[in-house]
């Protein structure tokens, strides 16, 4: 159907792993009915029955050809793809995109309509933590609902269709409504604020009885920076939670959905204080109140633990630092794992032994070192068209900097930060002996610096070693700082223990980003070769390449040796500055130029990491005096 090939379209542009093949019925083939579930020869068998002609379903894996033999008597085409992914190991991705194509062919879909099965999947990449797959799938889904002409599904978000409609078929109402607050969860797990605010609008009219729908829109106002509407909506929250205490006030899942409603309010109390509202530990202790002692039936770790996260951090603000150590602590008891808190926990231990004061820049530099190379400005973007990208490109037209754009023209279902590196690698090892590389990422950067200015800063982080350049020592390479840890690998403990492991820092700036690179293209170049190497496998395919970078920092402090490639951390923010963590804290305007309030550095780029709220520090900062080219992206999310 014309519904089914918008899905599949959608599907086609997410799921790069699986490319399209053509399909053709085996002429003369009848199977026997085994349950056979054999991969031999490349070929799986979804056991055929004696009446239907079954399908052969060629399909294109990292250049290998494989076979699935379908016959829909039997097996669901959603269940096939599943069986045969699985047996490949290939992922949630081929899920999806075999069971299009199986549908496509005429391979049944049993006991549901398609956009229920659409749903269906949609619901499974949504709990596995794949948003923009599930919201492509349910949208489809909800296009499929427009076929049924008693119901509008615009009337249902514009607030023209506020009850459930009559007639109508048993629960198609109630499914509906399940559709929009799936398109909502996607939007709002993609930080698409001003969307998920407009479905949550609607689900509020529709559910008008519902808190948890309150509290969903309020966070979303919150990230779209509506605080005072974020209070109000958390205010209603809190009126149903009272009123249906004598109702179902003592269930574990009404609790719950309270003790949720105190932990974001103590989120937002912390960023926007002058609403009024009790303090952050008020909320933190009312929301562990809660889930210790509401309705039985153990404690939500997960939400214990980011509560007591929220408090260790208001401790720290405070600089109570025995109170906030107490807190993350605990916190650690019930997710052992969780690199944030463990991350924030040494900040807290550290306490006010950081300090902020820049080391005196070395007052002699030989010739060779005190010369500038050439420099060229490095970045990523598969998308050039975007709002985001064009604001870099503004930004470093200002300061008369000229960017070579890597991966322009590439899909950006195909995009994976292992490309990003092999890009790069390929492109240091073009560039003549002695050139140097600023490599920044490409859509939540500006630059705000010459060329001479970054050569600048970068002797000054890298001081005294500067001296080497001219007896053969490799240059050393320096990334940007970041007040967070962000270290993906295949596990939370993994992760984690190299949190556990990462080295001390003179100042809260400690841990390494990739968002912003400078060294010589030569010294890159082999960086990228040794951490692709020591720590991928040789292997191009990883969720990031930021992590191999950390593990080899990590490394080389516990290791006896010194470092064959030495990396710098700007932890004064001298050269690169990045708002991770910190938003709205550390950067201020002085004579037109961006300095940082602790540190004094005077960064040359800016990196707002993470979610696009965190953009607004630029249009902010542009508006404050920073003489600088800021396109406004409406970052509100």
């Amino acid at each position: 159907s014309g519904i089914f090939r918008l899905a599949a379209l959608a599907a086609c542009a997410l799921f790069p792993s699986i490319t399209r093949a053509e399909i053709r019925p085996i002429s003369g083939h009848r199977g026997g009915g085994s349950a056979d579930l054999s991969t031999t020869s490349g070929t799986f068998l979804i056991p055929p029955s004696s009446s239907v002609l079954p399908l052969s379903l060629p399909i294109t894996v990292d250049g290998e050809v494989l076979t699935l033999v379908y016959d829909d008597s039997t097996v669901d085409a959603v269940d096939a793809a599943r069986q045969f992914c699985t047996q490949r190991f290939l992922g949630p991705h081929c899920v999806s995109s075999v069971a299009f194509r199986l549908v496509d062919e005429g391979a049944s879909l049993l006991e549901q309509p398609l956009d229920e099965q659409l749903y269906g999947l949609a619901n499974h990449f949504y709990q596995n933590s794949r948003p923009n797959v599930a919201l492509a799938l349910v949208l489809a889904a909800l296009e499929g609902t427009r076929s049924d002409r008693e119901y509008d599904i615009d009337e249902y978000v514009d607030g023209t269709l506020s009850s459930d409609p009559s007639p109508s078929p048993p629960g198609r109402h109630q499914y509906i409504v399940q559709l929009l607050s799936l398109v909502a969860a996607c939007h709002h797990a993609t930080d698409n604020f001003a969307e998920a605010s407009r479905y949550y609008s609607a689900l509020r009219r529709l559910l008008p009885g519902d808190p948890e729908i309150l509290v969903n829109y309020a966070v979303c106002s919150f990230g779209s920076g509506e605080y005072q509407q974020a209070k109000v909506l958390f205010d209603e929250a809190q009126e149903l939670h009272e009123a249906a205490k004598g109702r179902d006030g003592g269930s574990k899942s009404a609790a719950i959905s309270q003790a949720r409603l105190y932990l974001e309010r103590a989120v937002l109390q912390r960023e926007a204080r002058t609403l009024g509202g009790e303090s952050v530990s008020s909320y933190v202790t009312k929301c562990l109140e809660l889930l210790e002692g509401g309705g039985g039936g153990g404690v939500d770790a997960q939400m214990a633990s980011s509560a007591l996260l929220v408090l260790g951090k208001e401790m720290l603000d405070e600089k109570d630092y025995e109170s906030a150590v107490t807190n993350l602590e605990k916190a650690l008891l019930y997710e052992p794992h969780n690199v944030e808190t463990i991350s924030t926990l040494g900040h807290a231990r550290v306490g006010d032994g950081y300090s902020y004061e820049i080391p005196p820049f070395p007052s002699r530099l030989d010739a060779a070192a005190d010369q500038a190379p050439p420099i060229k400005f490095v970045t990523f973007a598969s998308d050039t068209t975007r709002c985001e990208f064009r604001r870099l490109v503004a930004s470093a037209k200002y300061h008369g900097v000229e960017l070579n754009v890597l991966g322009a023209g590439i899909e950006t279902r195909a995009w994976k930060n292992g490309l990003k590196l092999k890009l790069l690698r390929g492109f240091a090892e073009a560039q003549p002996e002695g050139d140097f590389l600023v490599v920044v990422d490409g859509y939540d950067v500006v630059i705000g610096g010459r060329e001479e200015e970054f050569w600048d800063r970068y002797l000054r982080v890298v001081g005294g070693a500067a001296h080497s350049r001219s007896q053969g020592v490799p240059d050393p390479v320096v990334f940007q700082a970041d007040h967070t840890f962000y270290c993906p690998l295949n596990n939370q403990t993994a992760s984690s223990e190299v949190a556990w492991r990462y080295p001390p820092s003179p100042t809260k700036y400690k841990f390494l980003s990739s968002g912003g690179i400078m060294g010589s293209a030569k010294a890159l170049a082999n960086l990228i070769e040794v951490v692709v190497k020591e720590y991928a496998n040789h292997e191009w395919e990883m969720k990031s390449d930021q992590s191999l970078f950390i593990r080899y920092l990590v490394d080389s402090h516990h290791s006896k040796q010194e470092p064959v490639h030495p990396l710098y951390v700007d932890h004064y923010m001298q050269l690169f500055g990045g708002n991770g963590g910190n938003y709205m804290k550390d950067f201020a305007v002085e004579e037109g130029r961006l300095i940082h309030t602790k540190t004094a550095g005077r960064p040359v780029s800016l990196h707002t990491p993470g979610r696009k709220k965190y953009q607004r520090e630029m249009m902010w900062l542009s508006e404050s005096g920073w003489e600088n080219d800021i396109i406004d992206c409406g970052a509100s999310g």
